[in-house]
């Protein structure tokens, strides 16, 4: 086998196949990302949608590190001077779709974690199901909070989930709503 080659297993068909496209698609997702991506998000961004193995991700992780090429800072990927090169160089030789769907993943999972540390959900068991509390933190104190009922733990993960998709959208509707002002996106 070329040692070129990467570990395939759970790659979808047109997902990453050498070690250095790996490499280069790592550099091109930091360069979107002047203040660093998470690791483990750009790990399971790339993993989730079988664009490459979590193996052989890890090993570009490495071998960037060792090159200099990116720094870890704080668990973030953040760039260097030869890495932004390689990202310039060659992010085209990536096939856009699988650009596009790296880039779309990742800033999935990171506004999702931007959302999860600006609120809070609470699913708590009561006799008959279960009651989700959902906030929107400010300094000190809720900005906003809004309990529901769920039958099954199911749907209150479903409320949990669908609420952390978009929390600015829920607070900005219900203040409207409260307050008797239309609603428009």
């Amino acid at each position: 086998m070329n040692k070129n080659n990467a570990f395939i297993h759970g790659i979808i068909p047109g997902g990453l196949t050498t070690t250095n496209e790996i490499r280069v698609l790592v550099c091109w997702l930091a360069s979107r990302q002047p203040e660093g991506v998470p690791q483990n998000l750009l790990i399971d961004s790339l993993t989730l949608e079988g664009l490459a193995n979590y193996f052989e991700i890890t090993a570009a992780i490495s071998a960037l590190l060792e090159n200099g090429q990116v720094v870890l800072e704080d668990d973030c990927v953040k760039l260097d001077g030869e890495g932004r090169r390689a990202a310039a160089l060659l992010g085209d030789e990536i096939p856009p779709a699988v650009r596009e769907k790296a880039a779309a993943a990742l800033d999935r999972m990171v506004d999702l974690a931007k959302n999860k540390s600006e609120t809070d959900v609470q699913i708590i068991k009561v006799s008959d199901g279960y009651v989700v509390r959902c906030s929107v933190l400010d300094i000190g104190t809720d900005l906003f909070s809004v309990s529901l009922f769920a039958p099954t733990r199911e749907q209150a993960e479903g409320i949990r989930d669908h609420f952390l998709q978009d929390p600015g959208r829920l607070y900005q509707y219900n203040l409207f709503l409260l307050t008797g002002e239309d609603y428009t996106e």
